[in-house]
């Protein structure tokens, strides 16, 4: 069984669809820029900042990792 892993491409798509300034997301949920910047070049968080991250971009946890939210756009 092949588990795949959305977080990297998700984490792009959305910080890119809601325009968002890295370093006032990482002011809000308490992550360093340094963190999010290597999340951006695909190092997954720890669970705690998933949970964050999670929450600030309004996307559950499961819907984070699990799919490909660029496809489902209309």
């Amino acid at each position: 069984m092949v588990i795949v892993n959305f977080f990297h491409k998700n984490f792009i798509f959305l910080i890119e669809k809601k325009q968002i300034v890295l370093s006032n997301m990482a002011k809000k949920v308490g992550i360093t820029r340094q963190a999010i910047n290597e999340y951006k070049k695909g190092k997954y968080p720890t669970y705690d900042n998933l949970i964050k991250i999670s929450s600030f971009l309004d996307v559950s946890i499961d819907d984070m990792l699990t799919k490909d939210l660029s496809s489902s756009e209309e």
